[in-house]
């Protein structure tokens, strides 16, 4: 009989570090490769025979959204619970599981794994705790057996600080000190805390330098948008990937454009990544740029205004604050921008998330390598 293991999912929001990212961003909603989220990539990684339940652990008022989603995946059944959860509660939900090992993944990681080798090498993980690698990176990707678990959150009571979000501190404080050993199973890295890396295996995508047994995995799980891309008379399309329910009344070359953009006329967007619901104006240019995306209920006429330029071709810019994650000429405009008409934002800029249009009213300009951010700093 074969022997089945749960997966704990935890929806934790990228680090703090991250600049571009809204704070308690949902890691499990974040899209990727346009089409896709990251969850998409957590629940395809565990989809494996000896795989039980999938437990979602996220915060509560992301619970309906992230639900409403996992009905593309219903052959999982994948269940849903609270990230704000104290030992207790968490221990109930462990002691209840049919399952005697379970493996313990941060949805933050994003890569494409290999189940097989997965599989592989859990057997090395009977009484021990085992840490993952991928591609030798070390991940947040840990298999134990479930009287060790239980036994190692006993022993370590005095050692959690936060009642209410003690998973987080059992990944901290509990799974990265104490681990037996590291196994590397086969997959692809594709974001790790890593603002560049997140644009590059964006547009990874079109140069098609990923294996393609890796991305054939993740299209296998189709798309479930039935509202086709739309490229006007007036719209040109070059090396892009563009996502379904997106409207090019503009130029777009070597980039990729998620769902709801609409870049309209006159728009020039070069080597860039335009996130969900983006509305580029008209005579924008976006160039060498990672849009982020706009979540917002109420989404204005533009979240890039007319006759705005962003981001240059040639450029080695790095940002002044950010020098590891915003270089080599590359532009960062965060989560839910508001870019007023006729703004120029050099490269190696970065834009916070969540900055108003107001907050520009002073400075129609940045200057290479500078920051601008709204009510706090990253």
């Amino acid at each position: 009989m074969m022997e089945l293991f749960d997966s704990l999912l935890f929806d934790f929001e990228p680090s703090e570090k991250m600049p571009g990212f809204s704070p308690k961003c949902s890691s499990a909603l974040f899209p990727f490769w346009g089409e896709y989220r990251f969850i998409d990539f957590a629940l395809l990684n565990t989809d494996f025979p000896s795989c039980g339940r999938r437990l979602i652990f996220c915060r509560k008022e992301n619970i309906r959204q992230l639900s409403s989603y996992s009905i593309k995946w219903k052959q999982y059944a994948p269940e849903l619970h609270p990230l704000e959860l104290d030992i207790s509660a968490f221990m109930e939900i462990i002691k209840s599981s049919q399952a005697e090992h379970f493996l313990l993944y941060n949805i933050a990681f994003l890569a494409i794994l290999n189940p097989v080798d997965i599989e592989r090498v859990k057997g090395n993980g009977k009484n021990r705790l085992l840490k993952f690698t991928v591609e030798e990176i070390p991940a947040d990707i840990y298999f134990i057996d479930k009287k060790k678990l239980i036994s190692m959150i006993e022993d370590s009571r005095s050692l959690i600080s936060s009642r209410e979000l003690f998973t987080k501190d059992l990944f901290s404080k509990i799974l990265l000190p104490f681990f037996d050993k590291m196994e590397n199973i086969e997959g692809k890295v594709l974001f790790q805390n890593s603002i560049l890396q997140l644009y590059r295996e964006n547009l990874n995508i079109i140069s098609k330098s990923i294996s393609s047994a890796f991305t054939n995995r993740i299209k296998s799980i189709g798309i479930t948008s039935d509202k086709e891309s739309i490229i006007s008379q007036k719209g040109w399309v070059k090396n892009s990937v563009i996502s379904s329910n997106t409207r090019i009344d503009g130029y777009v070359e070597n980039s990729v454009i998620f769902p709801g953009v609409h870049i309209k006329e006159d728009s020039h967007v070069i080597n860039s990544v335009v996130m969900n619901q983006n509305q580029i104006g008209k005579k924008v240019r976006i160039k060498n740029t990672l849009l982020f995306p706009f979540t917002g209920d109420n989404i204005s006429s533009h979240t890039v205004g007319e006759n705005s330029v962003i981001g240059s071709l040639s450029s080695s810019s790095v940002n002044s604050d950010y020098p590891e994650q915003i270089k080599d000429g590359l532009t960062v405009i965060g989560m839910n921008p508001n870019i007023p008409d006729n703004t120029v934002i050099e490269s190696g800029c970065l834009v916070g998330p969540d900055v108003s249009s107001a907050m520009f009213k002073n400075r129609k300009k940045l200057r290479k390598g500078s920051s601008l951010y709204g009510n706090y700093k990253m």
